[in-house]
Parts: structure tokens; C-alpha cells; sequence
């Protein structure tokens, strides 16, 4: 057995390989995820630079308070809670897409949602063209749904989990964002 074809076998160790490498060494079954913490950078970002007067906070729970989701925030009287999630994508066809939603966080989800809260999980995708940028898309899904994202197929076709969604959402300067605020806040508009 050569290099290349134990490499390819072994997706955790190649994973991080540069894109332009892994094509070079021959290795057609790559995935794709964006990293949580840059997606809630660029999110915090967009929000801050983009509506003066919201608090919006990353909650660090760890072990305290399982399931708590990991963004809160507030703006002009309205709170909502957020649970960032990173797609992995897969480069078959049709490309596939999974996140991990844990029970625990599911279960907050759906129960502050019953009780008419503001709860979503909000995932981000990753863009297979790096000139774009690190992640294309953000879908967004209602807390309410959120049990049933625990128990969705692995191999779901990203197009599926797309059809899932309350919401996808362009990555885009200002529109996007301000679509996604309006959404998770129950406003027409903004």
C-alpha cells in the first residue's frame, strides 16, 4: 500500500491539509467545516458593526448548565437565544451535510421555544470556494424543530437539510444579516 492511498484512508490526519494539496496528493474524499468560533466572530461582527444598541453575549456554560445555548442576545426590547453550529460537508454527489446537535441542547431548545421564547440553531456551511471566504451559507432552524435535527439521517444530502430549514441565508454584507435578525427576533423587519 503506498502513501497516498493510507493518507487518503486516514480523513482525520489529511483534514487539515491545505485544499490545494490534498488535490494534489490525489485525495477526492475531503470534507469541509468552517470552525464555530470563526463563524461567531464574523457574526458578532456583522451584528455589532450593523445595529447599534445590541447586546449580544457568547455564553461559555461548560459544565454549569448543560445545553444552554452559546449566543444571546438583545435588541430594542427583544431577546433571542442562538445555538452556532459548523456543518461538515462532504465533496460526493450530492454533497452532503452534518452538525452535531446534542440532546441536552436540543431539548433547551424545544422547551424554551414551547414556552414562547426566541431559540434557533443557526448553522453555518462551508464554502468549497476559498476565495468566498470560509463558510457560504447559514441555515437557520426553529428551536421548536430542534429535537428532530438530533435524530437526522448522517447521510442527508445537504439540498435536504437546505429543505429542512426555516430560513437560508446568502453569506452577504448587511442583507443577510439583517434578514437573519428579523427572523430570529419574530419581526416583518428591521
Amino acid at each position: 500500500m503506498d502513501l497516498l492511498q493510507t493518507l487518503s484512508e486516514y480523513n482525520d490526519y489529511y483534514f487539515n491539509w491545505p485544499r490545494w494539496l490534498r488535490q494534489a496528493a490525489g485525495i477526492a474524499e475531503t470534507e469541509e467545516q468552517v470552525k464555530e468560533s470563526e463563524f461567531w466572530g464574523w457574526l458578532r461582527d456583522e451584528l455589532t458593526m450593523g445595529f447599534p444598541g445590541i447586546h449580544i453575549q457568547r455564553i461559555e456554560s461548560g459544565s454549569t448548565a448543560s445545553g444552554i445555548p452559546d449566543v444571546n442576545l438583545c435588541y430594542k426590547g427583544i431577546e433571542a437565544w442562538i445555538e452556532l453550529k459548523a456543518a461538515k460537508l462532504t465533496q460526493r454527489s450530492p454533497v452532503k451535510g452534518r452538525f452535531d446537535l446534542r440532546a441536552d441542547q436540543a431539548s433547551w431548545l424545544e422547551k424554551r421555544s414551547r414556552a414562547g421564547g426566541k431559540a434557533w440553531v443557526l448553522v453555518g456551511v462551508p464554502n468549497y470556494d476559498e476565495s468566498e471566504g470560509r463558510w457560504g451559507e447559514m441555515l437557520l432552524f426553529q428551536g421548536t424543530f430542534a429535537l428532530q435535527l438530533v435524530s437526522i439521517p448522517k447521510d442527508l444530502s445537504l439540498q435536504d437539510l437546505k429543505d429542512r430549514a426555516y430560513l437560508v441565508l446568502p453569506k452577504e454584507r448587511g442583507t443577510c444579516v439583517r434578514t437573519l435578525l428579523a427572523a430570529v427576533l419574530g419581526k416583518e423587519s428591521l
